[in-house]
């Protein structure tokens, strides 16, 4: 039976270094700026007194909470040590609807624990310079009265970073739409929120135009993203990987 505690500081350079070891597409500041804002939902696993595994599980709400980054080192697998760390972060978020993306074809694993599939998280990537669009909107930089309203902890961690790369659209003193780049795999992750794809259009050719041509650039949408969905149409984005979102529960 493992030794599972809330994980402090300085042990988040053991995520970091087993996930990079892993190979897995995980952006550091995204964790850094978790924990911040969740601190008691970030849990290790010991075994004799080794750290070997940890798995978040972040409660957002009374009502929701999303499992990720669960991970056993390589030599303590295939003992059941990885079903104990699941069960241990789906009692932690007891009562609340759970969301977890898992790897194609590694459904199943889930399955047994009430999860099912719902759709696709899906990674698509662009090349810099394959298209250019002039900006046909007034962007503004970062304004932390206005960018920061109603923002969570870890949101207000993201978008003060200095490695972000903030923009936004506004009128009558209110972000209509706001996008921000950050340094991803072998090249930028842009994330823009808007309801109108002309305003999605003009922040993504913004927050890129400082990049060189041939760069890589990617986003991360469902198909029920419309403005996104159509943002990669338009830039004749390539998918690049894509992983299964599953729900314990669909709350009414």
């Amino acid at each position: 039976m493992l030794d599972i505690k809330v994980l402090k500081a300085h042990e988040l350079e053991f995520i970091f270094k087993h996930v990079k070891l892993e190979g897995w597409d995980v952006e550091e500041l995204h964790i850094r700026c978790q924990y911040k804002a969740h601190p008691k939902d970030f849990f290790i696993a010991y075994k004799d007194n080794k750290a070997i595994g940890f798995i978040l599980a972040i409660k957002h709400s009374d009502y929701f909470g999303f499992i990720s980054t669960l991970l056993v080192l390589k030599e303590f697998r295939k003992n059941g040590y990885g079903t104990e760390l699941l069960q241990y972060g789906i009692k932690h978020l007891a009562g609340c609807q759970i969301a977890l993306n898992s790897v194609k074809n590694k459904e199943s694993l889930y399955e047994k624990f009430g999860f099912k599939s719902y759709f696709d998280q899906i990674n698509y990537k662009f090349i810099v310079g394959s298209i250019v669009k002039d900006v046909s909107h007034t962007l503004d930089d970062f304004d932390s009265k206005l960018s920061l309203n109603g923002r969570s902890k870890y949101e207000e961690c993201i978008f003060t970073n200095k490695n972000i790369r903030y923009k936004a659209i506004t009128a009558n003193n209110i972000i209509s739409s706001f996008g921000i780049s950050s340094k991803y795999l072998d090249g930028y992750k842009v994330v823009i929120n808007s309801k109108n794809i002309d305003e999605a259009l003009s922040l993504f050719f913004e927050l890129i135009k400082e990049f060189d041509n041939g760069d890589a650039i990617y986003i991360e949408s469902t198909k029920m993203e419309a403005v996104t969905i159509r943002l990669v149409k338009y830039l004749n984005m390539i998918e690049y990987s894509s992983l299964t979102r599953m729900y314990n529960k669909v709350l009414i």
